[in-house]
Formats: structure tokens, C-alpha cells, sequence
């Protein structure tokens, strides 16, 4: 005859062994599904594909500048033949250029971020979502936000450029600002993306300076500092403005989907 007792102490043991193991399975099988063991999404999957991505999404964007800014050089070298920037009939020291160049990049990166990603982007989406319509849906604040602070960066690069007479803002000035808008644009959806994403300000800062620096290079090189206006632009600067254009079309898209997961 079997004993009781020792039936007890070995397979009880047992069953509660294995309902401790049940929760720990489904929390394993849950993580591979990015969902948590309650049945509602937890985003750490969704989070951790976000950040992975940027990464994707910032180096497309500096690459974006690096190629502008080789278009610029090739047409600047096709229709000049006195080389760099020239002044009292002597050639600028490409160094200090670079200096100058690096100071505006970095001034413009943290100003410009902290402001329209910084700021603007986190006060609007806060506001955005306590609007009772919105309030269930924080996504759809989120990308509001992402929205409205990118289209005010855009116009603000046109709105700078504006300085000029209305008599000057020709078909072809309005199609240059047309299309630094465009850039801009492509632009802030990237740095949104990255900001959201990373959870940092930094990320788009660094990317911004980088960017910045490569994709005005050859305006330092040939002419000593930032374009005057983005109304007026000369045949090197029309060439790297249509190039970064197309070549942030691709990060821009890839943003997209960043901000789907992000938020």
C-alpha cells in the first residue's frame, strides 16, 4: 500500500513548484511578444526597436550632409577657378574657417533644438493631451506636437530669409524658399524621431552640429560664412538644397515609423 505521507512530501512540492514556474514562462513568452503578462502593451519591445532605429535614422541624416555637401564642392569647383575665399589678396586660413564653421554649427545645433524639439515639442504635446478629445489618445497628441513644432522649425528658416523686399521675391526666390522649407521640414521630422526615441536631447544636438557643418562647408570655403539668404541662392547652394532634399526623403520615412513606435 502506498504511503500517504510520502505521497505529500514529494509531489506537492512538485505542483507548487510548478505554479511558481507558470508566471515565468508567460512573462518570457510575453517579452518576445512585447506584451506583458496582463495582456496589455508594455512597449519595452517597441521602445528598445525606436532606439535602434534612430541610430539608423541620424547616421542617413549626417550622410545626407556629407553627400550635399560633395555636390556643392563639385559645382563650386566647375564654374570658379580662384579657389577658397580670398581677402587683402590673401587666401583665409582654412583652419579658422573651420572654427567659425564650427561655432555657428554648435550655436545653431542647441538653440535651435532646445527651442523647437526642446520646448516647443514637450509644451505642446503636454497641452495637447489634456485636451479632453485628444486625452485617450496621447499618440495622436504626440505626433500634433511632432507636426506643429516642425512646421514652425521649417518656417522659421523662410521667415529669416525674409528680410529682403517684396519686390525681390521673384518666381525663383519663392521656389528656393519653397524648398528650404522642404529640407527644414524633412529635417525636424528626423530630429523629432531622435528625441522621442532616445529619450535625450543631445542625440538631435549632435546630429543638428553635424549636419550643419557638412552641409555648409563649401559656403565657408568659397564665400567666408552662412548665405545671406536662403531667397538668393547661387547654383552651389540650389545643387546641395535639391540633394539633401532627396536624401532625407529615406531618414524622414524611416522616422515615421520611429514615432509610431516611440510614442
Amino acid at each position: 500500500m502506498m504511503n500517504l505521507s510520502e505521497h505529500s512530501s514529494e509531489d506537492v512540492p512538485r505542483e507548487a513548484m510548478h505554479r511558481e514556474e507558470a508566471p515565468s514562462r508567460e512573462v518570457v513568452s510575453s517579452e518576445g511578444s512585447g506584451r506583458c503578462g496582463a495582456g496589455e502593451g508594455c512597449g519595452v519591445a517597441r521602445c528598445a526597436a525606436a532606439r535602434s532605429e534612430a541610430r539608423g535614422v541620424a547616421l542617413w541624416v549626417i550622410a545626407s550632409a556629407l553627400a550635399a555637401c560633395s555636390a556643392a564642392f563639385v559645382v563650386t569647383m566647375g564654374i570658379r577657378t580662384d579657389g577658397f575665399v580670398h581677402a587683402d589678396g590673401a587666401v583665409i586660413s582654412l583652419a579658422a574657417l573651420a572654427l567659425e564653421l564650427l561655432w555657428e554649427s554648435i550655436e545653431a545645433g542647441v538653440i535651435e533644438e532646445a527651442m523647437f524639439r526642446g520646448l516647443l515639442l514637450y509644451v505642446l504635446a503636454e497641452g495637447l493631451s489634456r485636451v479632453k478629445r485628444w486625452a485617450a489618445q496621447p499618440g495622436f497628441a504626440m505626433v500634433l506636437a511632432v507636426l506643429i513644432s516642425t512646421v514652425a522649425f521649417a518656417g522659421a528658416h523662410v521667415v529669416s530669409s525674409l528680410s529682403i523686399s517684396s519686390a525681390e521675391l521673384d518666381a525663383a526666390a519663392c521656389l528656393a524658399l519653397a524648398l528650404k522649407f522642404a529640407q527644414a521640414f524633412l529635417f525636424g521630422v528626423c530630429m523629432c524621431a531622435l528625441v522621442l526615441a532616445r529619450r535625450s536631447l543631445w542625440w538631435p544636438i549632435l546630429v543638428h552640429i553635424a549636419f550643419d557643418f557638412l552641409y555648409f562647408a563649401p559656403s565657408f570655403a568659397f564665400a567666408g560664412g552662412l548665405p545671406a539668404s536662403y531667397a538668393v541662392l547661387d547654383a552651389p547652394s540650389l545643387a546641395a538644397l535639391a540633394a539633401s532634399i532627396l536624401l532625407l526623403l529615406p531618414p524622414c520615412v524611416k522616422s515615421m515609423r520611429v514615432l509610431r513606435k516611440a510614442c
